[in-house]
């Protein structure tokens, strides 16, 4: 036969009859046709899924709101817990909005000192029993989400402080205390208040 393609399917052919070129292209062409639709068919699929996986912007007509936090001009124990039992959503857009450069007062015993900060226990979970820095920031690390480290403006308000004592202390709030990552409060421009 001149001018066709004939496949070999493997089997013995010996009638004519036996040799129908029709009958072993015809699964080839459906594989390939099957194939090409499931290609196209996937990456139609894949676009969609990209889509809805997209989340879906919306503008809402009503002005956003600072979120209110009462206990921010409390005490820090006050303070803590009420921010502690916000989920960590509340936290954070509390934080955002209302907390970070807040000036706060807060007292607490002092537990030790940095070359230009004091850092206070400021109360709110109890377990604290005088321990320095490093014995709180390794061994009793569940504590620290209720300690500050407060950054002085006036370096010289760090003479004649002394471990153990009970200080007032007002600044600015720059890093927030975590209870599950254990991190504790920093104030910035800060100073000690009688």
């Amino acid at each position: 036969m001149k001018g066709s393609i004939h496949f070999y399917t493997g089997r013995n052919i010996k009638k004519k009859e036996d040799y129908r070129p029709i009958k072993a292209i015809t699964p080839l062409i459906l594989g390939v046709l099957l194939f090409i639709v499931g290609v196209s068919s996937d990456s139609d699929s894949s676009t969609s899924k990209k889509e809805e996986s997209k989340p879906q912007v919306t503008e809402s007509k009503e002005a956003s709101t600072t979120p209110s936090f009462s206990a921010v001009d409390k005490d820090f124990p006050t303070f803590a817990n009420a921010y502690y039992k916000l989920s960590p959503d509340q936290q954070t857009s509390v934080y955002d909005q209302s907390l970070y450069n807040h000036t706060v007062t807060w007292t607490g015993k002092i537990v030790d000192f940095l070359s230009d900060s004091v850092i206070v226990f400021g109360g709110g979970k109890s377990g604290y029993n005088g321990e320095d820095w490093e014995t709180l920031s390794t061994t009793k690390k569940e504590l620290l989400p209720y300690v500050f480290i407060a950054q002085l403006k006036d370096k010289s308000q760090l003479h004649d402080l002394k471990p153990g004592q009970q200080i007032k202390i007002k600044g600015d709030i720059g890093s927030r205390g975590n209870v599950k990552m254990n991190y504790n409060w920093k104030l910035y421009n800060s100073e000690i208040v009688n």
